[in-house]
């Protein structure tokens, strides 16, 4: 269920991205997909755990 949180994090970054132009829009993409993959593994994890 977090990770697709995580997705929809990343779909509204990348709207806040197309709608505002600022020099951290990289960074905050970045942080959002290290969002998502951190979320997936830790989501695996658990799985295998």
């Amino acid at each position: 269920m977090y990770c697709i949180f995580a997705l929809v994090v990343i779909k509204q970054v990348g709207i806040m991205a197309e709608t505002f132009e600022s020099e951290v829009n990289g960074t905050v993409k970045t942080f959002a997909w290290l969002h998502f993959f951190l979320a997936g593994f830790l989501a695996g994890l658990a799985i295998w755990l």
